[in-house]
């Protein structure tokens, strides 16, 4: 063997190892990214429920309730996000993604929000902050 042919092969042997890691570095950020994307949705399924958890249980209790509760400023690492109730559900809305948890009512008085929130139940009435 020559060395031309020696210093070719070891040409030929480094790009395909480059080429082939460039694959699956593309095809492991693409995992990364929709498992991400994933824990993002799940961590948001969580804070919409336990919200929705919070207004059911001053609806059940019923008159003189009061509690405070903690609403996350991040999903995730996003702290864009909206809090609605509306229509028998609250939902959280961030980026083209939204969740929803049913509630038994169509709507409370006053706002959720990021942070420390006060829910109360005043004759059947429920109201936030």
């Amino acid at each position: 063997m020559s060395k031309a042919q020696v210093s070719n092969e070891f040409l030929i042997f480094v790009t395909l190892l480059f080429l082939i890691s460039i694959l699956v570095f593309s095809l492991s950020s693409s995992l990364i990214f929709q498992a991400n994307e994933v824990k993002t949705y799940e961590e948001a399924k969580k804070i919409c429920d336990d919200i929705a958890y919070e207004i059911n249980l001053a609806l059940k209790v019923g008159d003189g309730y009061e509690r405070e509760f903690f609403v996350p400023y991040e999903i995730n690492g996003i702290a864009d996000f909206m809090i609605k109730i509306e229509n028998y559900s609250v939902s959280l809305e961030w980026k083209e993604y939204s969740v929803q948890s049913p509630l038994p009512i169509e709507k409370i008085n006053g706002e959720i929000k990021k942070g420390w929130n006060i829910i109360r139940n005043v004759e059947g009435e429920i109201y936030a902050n």
